[in-house]
């Protein structure tokens, strides 16, 4: 800004590491006011891409491709040789943004925590001349951020700055805990070392803060989920309407109760789709404080066979597969069109009851073991029941 308003010159902003040879993206001066978040854009010649996990990696020829005398770190950082560089980034359109160093990213409820965005906006605060960010076990296991903090004079209110920081980032990435200290461990350098500071706290603060999922965060990433399962538009994924009416099978139910298990950062029991069949009901229970004591277990209910010839309200119409296989079994009642057959050897004494809980797990996660048929005409349709026993 000084040599913008000041010395009326021009500069070139670059980003790199000694490994290659300190220049791998570059920024112009103009869009450095512009785009404030932007790193920058590869150099000429050099190849710059953002890897799953988010690392940066860098190919070209001001790449080093070795470390002296050091094989084992060679091997780590230049693959192939390729540069690895441990930073964290986002690629936004042509150009890539430095988020934080990628060792120092934890995970809370299964979202990723960056260390160095915390800081930026806890710095954002007049009151706070530094600050680091490091992740601390929780009540019930879980991590949760802490903020140390050194303030401006004799500022110590915790709750101050989170509330600070709840108006800037998403609520996983809000400490749960604020701790001011005199000073933070620095390099000789002045650079500040990613470690817990040794002085004990002059104050601390415990945020009152919930260990479950915004509800509406987690409505959001649900509706998004579902619909790239579904193939179909987030805004037609309607909060009352049963699950199964979308036709959400059992493989990509599996799926997205992994997958949510992993952004929640808990266990999820596959039967919570069923005992909880709406977009509403789901995400209610996944942000009570009941789903983190514990998922409750299906409660398979006795079953028997539909009589009526009607499709109800609930029903879903079949595929293609499914309405051949119908049609098979129409027209020659004593086939197996609709029959599922297993067989097996037991090696070893039998146990009834151990089967039959085998089979009951199994009808939980696969619908088709839970799918009534029906006939309206020549339109075929079906319902996937909550639950059954054998």
């Amino acid at each position: 800004m000084f040599a913008r308003q000041q010395l009326h010159s021009k500069f070139i902003y670059f980003y790199g590491l000694t490994e290659a040879t300190t220049r791998v993206l570059w920024l112009g001066h103009d869009e450095f006011f512009e785009r404030p978040h932007a790193t920058g854009r590869p150099i000429r010649g050099v190849r710059v891409w953002v890897e799953t996990d988010g690392e940066l990696w860098v190919e070209g020829p001001n790449v080093a491709g070795s470390y002296l005398d050091n094989p084992e770190e060679t091997i780590r950082r230049f693959p192939g040789g390729r540069l690895r560089t441990g930073d964290y980034f986002e690629v936004d359109g042509d150009l890539f943004n430095y988020l934080g160093r990628l060792d120092g990213v934890f995970k809370r409820f299964g979202e990723k925590v960056i260390p160095e965005r915390v800081e930026s906006a806890l710095q954002s605060h007049p009151d706070v001349l530094q600050s680091l960010v490091t992740p601390e076990p929780g009540p019930g296991g879980e991590v949760i951020p802490v903020a140390w903090i050194v303030a401006q004079g004799e500022f110590s209110d915790g709750q101050a700055l989170i509330r600070h920081v709840r108006s800037r980032l998403p609520p996983v990435m809000v400490p749960t805990v604020v701790r001011f200290v005199p000073s933070l461990p620095t390099t000789a350098h002045g650079k500040l070392l990613r470690r817990v500071p040794e002085p004990p706290p002059v104050a601390t603060t415990e945020a009152q803060v919930s260990q479950t999922p915004d509800i509406a965060d987690i409505a959001a990433w649900m509706r998004k989920a579902l619909a790239e399962r579904l193939c179909v538009a987030p805004s037609t994924i309607e909060s009352d309407r049963h699950l199964a009416e979308y036709g959400l099978d059992s493989v990509a139910t599996a799926d997205l109760v992994a997958v949510l298990g992993e952004k929640l950062g808990r266990s999820i029991s596959y039967s919570i789709v069923w005992t909880h069949p709406t977009l509403d009901a789901l995400c209610g229970y996944l942000a009570s404080e009941a789903s983190v004591a514990g998922d409750q277990p299906l409660q398979a209910q006795p079953w028997t066979p539909p009589t009526q010839s009607r499709a109800p309200e609930a029903a879903v119409l079949i595929s293609q597969l499914e309405r051949r296989r119908l049609q098979l079994s129409r027209a020659a009642p004593e086939g197996d069109g609709r029959s599922l057959w297993l067989s097996g050897e037991a090696d070893g004494d039998f146990s009834p009851d151990v089967f039959r809980t085998a089979v009951n797990e199994l009808a939980a996660r696969h619908d088709v073991w839970r799918s009534q048929y029906f006939f309206s005409g020549d339109t075929a349709s079906k319902v996937i029941l909550p639950s059954v026993s054998i």
